[in-house]
């Protein structure tokens, strides 16, 4: 039985109980012991997420892909290819849609960008052009596809009297 089934198994209290304790230990190991929190911390976990991405970056071709960029680089081809500049881009515009039924942020993204054909689901672009695309094919946050087209619909951002927070689309914070 896996871990999470087996957690799944328990009672709500139970559950609950069993997180506490592991956060607790978690949270005492990471105090006590410096190289448990150098895996989490600092220049190991960039020099990894850097290296993934420039991997994916090299992967997905390391120039914007689309073909009306201009920038012009020093060899006096076109299509930018700073590594600060490029961006990873969704094809189809469902960026938001892919995160949220598989919450792949970070450098899990990066993971399913090298499993991927380039240029089926993820392309690579300079921050212009995804800019412009997003303009162009109406890419919006908060968009809702209405009827062939999309349609902005604004989130309440409230905020909770006793704690001070902002609340979520949902009311809670």
């Amino acid at each position: 039985m896996s871990n999470n089934k087996w957690l799944e198994s328990l009672s709500e209290d139970a559950r609950n109980l069993y997180k506490e304790k592991l956060y607790a230990r978690r949270r005492l190991r990471y105090a006590t012991d410096a190289e448990w929190r150098s895996l989490f911390k600092g220049d190991k976990q960039q020099i990894r997420y850097q290296s993934k991405r420039e991997a994916a970056i090299a992967y997905l071709g390391g120039r914007c892909a689309d073909p009306r960029c201009g920038w012009i680089n020093s060899d006096g081809t076109k299509g930018c290819t700073v590594l600060s500049c490029l961006q990873i881009d969704h094809v189809l515009g469902d960026g938001a849609k892919r995160r949220k039924t598989s919450g792949q942020e970070g450098s899990k993204l990066l993971d399913t960008v090298l499993r991927t054909l380039p240029g089926e689901i993820y392309q690579l672009l300079c921050a212009n052009c995804n800019w412009i695309k997003r303009h162009e094919n109406h890419e919006l946050p908060q968009a809702r596809h209405v009827d062939n087209s999309f349609v902005a619909v604004p989130y309440p951002r409230g905020k909770d009297s006793t704690t001070g927070r902002f609340l979520t689309a949902r009311g809670g914070s």
